[in-house]
């Protein structure tokens, strides 16, 4: 049986990944109740650790998320909901979830990779994004044109995923 932080977190992960796959948006509203929730439960059921650990775990996604968020590598609706599942794991937990999220979004980008566009466009593509960054300390979006591309994907898809293993007890 699942406990209420799992449960809070697999129903907060499937809704933005609905409405992100939608609307192409998280709701702000919907990550703020994650991060309501994160603290209530830990506020309510200290055996899920103190308020202090929601904190901690909130913010740790929140400042490494910004950075990518900066680069134009993920969407600031992303890092929101990552620091909302933080709010509900709690840390050390928290980790975990990232980097599963971020190792399932490596496959998914690799399988698209694989299926959609050459690896080696891919991977020229990344390197020269990479070296107009590095040389002009521009923090242009990476994705091409803001267009849908078939490589392109939501990356609430791989937080629900590190969602799901976490509440199976398989996190990384």
């Amino acid at each position: 049986m699942l406990n209420p932080v799992s449960r809070t977190l697999l129903l907060l992960t499937s809704a933005a990944v609905v409405t992100d796959l939608l609307y192409g948006r998280i709701p702000n509203l919907l990550t703020a109740a994650g991060f309501i929730a994160g603290f209530i439960l830990r506020f309510l059921h200290p055996g899920l650790g103190a308020a202090p650990s929601s904190a901690l775990g909130a913010l740790i996604p929140l400042a490494g998320g910004f950075l990518l968020w900066r680069s134009g590598m993920i969407g600031a609706g992303d890092v929101k909901l990552l620091g909302a599942a933080g709010s509900l794991a709690g840390f050390p937990d928290i980790l975990g979830i990232v980097t599963a999220s971020v190792f399932c979004g490596a496959c998914i980008s690799a399988a698209l990779m694989l299926t959609c566009t050459g690896v080696k466009e891919r991977l020229f593509y990344f390197a020269s994004y990479v070296k107009r960054t590095a040389l002009g300390g521009s923090t242009s979006g990476y994705r091409s044109g803001g267009a849908e591309r078939p490589e392109h994907f939501h990356f609430a898809v791989p937080v629900f995923m590190a969602s799901a293993l976490y509440a199976a007890g398989l996190s990384l």
